[in-house]
């Protein structure tokens, strides 16, 4: 897949994964006597760790994230 077509679908993900999350908007959880809110950021990234699962990587995820091992180089 060409590096510009792949973008592409990054960004439209992005986008799909954002709004979705906003669209949940900000909800709350009373827990005893406080209340536990949760932000669109935290649903964006549970949307984003379930569709990262094995099941749901095919076509452009699969392509994506191939087989390659990323090396951050650190100093120790």
């Amino acid at each position: 897949m060409k590096p510009k077509l792949n973008f592409i679908y990054l960004l439209v993900f992005v986008l799909l994964v954002i709004t979705v999350a906003e669209w949940i908007g900000i909800q709350s959880i009373p827990v005893g006597s406080v209340r536990i809110s949760l932000l669109p950021l935290v649903f964006a990234i549970l949307i984003t760790m379930v569709l990262g699962l094995a099941i749901f990587r095919k076509g452009f995820m699969k392509k994506s994230t191939a087989k390659k091992t990323w090396i951050l180089p650190a100093n120790i």
